[in-house]
């Protein structure tokens, strides 16, 4: 079996919204280890943005990627092509929190990609907490831990992808694997399912049969930002904008047609500035 230890970099929206926005993934990072978590290989590719031309001023600053490296980079298609290819068949996922994986499974369904590619992960920051701590405490930082096990500083900054899963590697090796394979399922959160059922009410939205949502004002076709959206039970909400009234949400409900398969039922409403 080959284990696979997972760190990403993402970008996000520039201003905040009543809707939730997709994480896009602009660096991955990978160590792979054997069964005697032996280090066997490192995986680290940049992703070229499709989604969010800039970044945001408080990635900007945490990550310690250039815009040149960022225009350089490779279309996430490939990079995750490349990185099935690093990891092979047989292999766990271990990351530092589950929000890696989350942020991964929703870039895989947003552009359209397998989601079981990968069927076991499991939460080595949640295994630090449970085996090295004596109360409860909040979540530890990366950096916070390998400080507290006095572990070797590696070359590279911390908030870049590779370097993370380097010293989640090494942490990792501190850890009882067998203590954590005992209490954790392994198993996505959210899962495969249920990114795969939004996502596909995304695409549902954006079929050109569909047509645009509405201006709630002045029924015109409006702009779409397929980025920003939220889900409630059957329901999808995404923010649109009418060039004449501005911003609106659209809420999507997908009906089954007996005759034309699964359609959406749209309703607009205003929607408060950006």
């Amino acid at each position: 079996m080959t284990h696979i230890v997972l760190d990403l970099e993402w970008n996000q929206k520039k201003y905040k919204t009543a809707v939730r926005s997709i994480g896009e993934i602009i660096e991955i990072g990978a160590v792979r280890l054997n069964d005697d978590l032996e280090e066997t290989g490192m995986f680290s590719m940049i992703v070229k943005p499709s989604i969010y031309p800039a970044l945001h001023p408080y990635v900007r600053e945490m990550v310690h990627i250039s815009d040149e490296e960022l225009d350089t980079g490779t279309r996430f298609e490939d990079v995750y092509r490349a990185f099935c290819e690093f990891c092979t068949e047989d292999c766990v996922l271990y990351s530092w929190g589950l929000e890696d994986i989350e942020i991964l499974m929703q870039n895989l369904a947003y552009y359209g990609l397998p989601l079981n590619d990968f069927t076991r992960c499991y939460n080595l920051q949640k295994a630090f907490a449970a085996q090295m701590e004596t109360e409860a405490q909040p979540q530890r930082s990366l950096a916070w831990c390998v400080e507290q096990l006095g572990i070797e500083e590696l070359e590279g900054e911390y908030h870049r992808a590779l370097t993370d899963a380097r010293y989640t590697a090494k942490i990792m090796k501190r850890l009882d694997m067998q203590a954590v394979y005992a209490t954790q399922p392994g198993e996505y959160y959210p899962t495969a399912h249920q990114i795969r059922t939004h996502f596909t009410k995304f695409r549902t939205l954006a079929e050109p049969s569909q047509g645009l949502p509405k201006c709630p004002v002045c029924k015109e076709p409006s702009r779409v930002f397929p980025d920003m959206f939220s889900f409630t039970n059957n329901n999808m909400i995404v923010v649109c904008c009418c060039k004449d009234h501005g911003y609106f949400s659209s809420i999507v409900s997908r009906r089954r047609n007996h005759d034309r398969g699964v359609n959406a039922r749209r309703r607009g409403r205003n929607y408060p500035g950006k």
